[in-house]
């Protein structure tokens, strides 16, 4: 049986023949859509700059700016931040030039989950309200429950429990209605992160293994890369290393084969906390170099501060105390511009490194 992106090679192969270059650059769009769902993301990327080039040049601004949004959402999974704001911004732009509403919430959406990456939370919110009202506007139900799982996701990261839920199960609706798998994983994965956040553990690590399972039904590499990272994480909290350490070894794989530096930073910071708890402290220290220098590069505070968290202990450790402080200051200064507060997973790993340090 012919599959999808077989057809679409062949149709592309004959709009080039017949020298249709605006119907070429529409199929290598859509080859590129198909490529990053598959994860095949540098494939996908030579299709949507092949893309771009050829709305350019036939000065097809809408089709560019749709092609600049994909590209924007290839970036920002890659954890290519300045590259995905640049294109976000150029999208933004293009679709408030044209008039194109749905274009606008997709980018206003981008930009949110960008920001909400970099700890930027009151921007992250504006954009990500911005682009619910949007898709409530244009009726795009996919969209809308999309836009509702990113704030909902907002409210758990900063404690608000009662609003997050209210958010989630929206949005599972959504998903559940218009079969939106890739999103009721997502979902899955983010309630987890709640239940996680708020002592349940069984019910943490339902929701993680749902999202896993959706994840590999439906092919979304970066969706399991991140959902084997939580459960590591959970079975290292579980007093469960050896699972912890396969699991957080999966998820660096994974990243490494797609280029997803942010989950190769975050697999890479588990692996240093399960090294840490058993009194590696020096292979902890050289493991969490590699994740800090990544994730610095990314600018992506979410994913640091938990790095800083055991960079400290290993630090106290070691008898570095005066660093541990310089440390501590650090993940203070991240948590305060984020919001955390201390019944999130970053306020619980802050007071274990205040801990460490004998610090109330």
């Amino acid at each position: 049986m012919t599959d999808a992106r077989e057809l679409l090679e062949l149709a592309h192969g004959h709009a080039v023949q017949a020298s249709e270059r605006r119907i070429a650059g529409n199929i290598r769009t859509s080859l590129g859509l198909f490529h990053r769902e598959k994860g095949q993301i540098d494939i996908a990327r030579e299709h949507f700059e092949a893309a771009l080039a050829i709305a350019c040049e036939m000065g097809n601004r809408r089709e560019e700016g749709l092609v600049l949004g994909s590209l924007a959402l290839l970036y920002t999974e890659q954890g290519a931040v300045e590259q995905s704001r640049q294109h976000s911004e150029a999208a933004l732009d293009i679709a408030r030039e044209v008039g194109d509403r749905g274009l606008e919430g997709v980018a206003l959406a981008n930009l949110g989950s960008l920001e909400a990456d970099q700890g930027l939370r009151d921007q992250s919110r504006r954009h990500t309200a911005a682009a619910l009202a949007i898709h409530r506007e244009l009726g795009s139900r996919r969209m809308e429950g999309v836009a509702l799982g990113n704030l909902g996701a907002l409210h758990s990261e900063q404690g608000r429990k009662d609003e997050a839920l209210e958010h989630f199960a929206a949005a599972l609706a959504i998903a559940h209605e218009v079969g939106n798998r890739r999103h009721q994983g997502f979902l899955h994965l983010s309630l987890s992160v709640l239940h996680h956040d708020h002592g349940r553990s069984d019910e943490a690590g339902t929701e993680y293994s749902a999202a896993l399972a959706i994840a590999r039904e439906v092919g979304d590499r970066r969706g399991e890369g991140i959902a084997l990272s939580k459960l590591g994480g959970l079975h290292a909290q579980g007093q469960r290393p050896l699972e912890a350490g396969r699991l957080y070894e999966e998820a660096l794989v994974l990243a490494r084969e797609r280029g997803d530096r942010r989950i190769e930073g975050v697999a890479l910071s588990g692996l240093a906390d399960l090294r840490l708890r058993t009194g590696c402290v020096g292979e902890a220290i050289e493991i969490l170099r590699g994740a800090e220098a990544l994730l610095r590069e990314l600018s992506d505070r979410q994913a640091l501060a938990p790095l800083l968290c055991i960079r400290g202990r290993a630090e106290a450790a070691i008898g570095e105390r005066a660093a541990a402080g310089a440390t501590l200051a650090e993940v203070e200064s991240i948590a305060a511009a984020m919001g955390s507060t201390p019944d999130t997973e970053l306020g619980r790993q802050l007071a274990a490194l205040r801990a460490a340090l004998a610090w109330d």
